[in-house]
């Protein structure tokens, strides 16, 4: 939700980020379930590996886009 609101506000969608409170309600927290530690564990050990192999595309394509606006 906060990359949307900041989005919005970014784009002109939302006058500023003073109407965004009325857009959002906070709910009670919600604890992870300590019984699926395991399933955490490989899910962040997957997105850390994501991570490594995307940098390198990431900083390819951003010099790239560097490379575009140069003088």
């Amino acid at each position: 939700l906060g990359a949307a609101l900041a989005a919005a506000v970014g784009g002109g969608l939302l006058t500023d980020w003073a109407v965004t409170g009325n857009l959002v309600t906070i709910g009670d927290p919600v604890e992870p379930d300590r019984s699926l530690t395991d399933r955490y564990a490989e899910a962040y050990q997957i997105h850390l590996d994501a991570a490594t192999a995307l940098t390198p595309i990431s900083h390819r394509l951003a010099a790239r886009l560097a490379a575009r606006s140069a003088p």
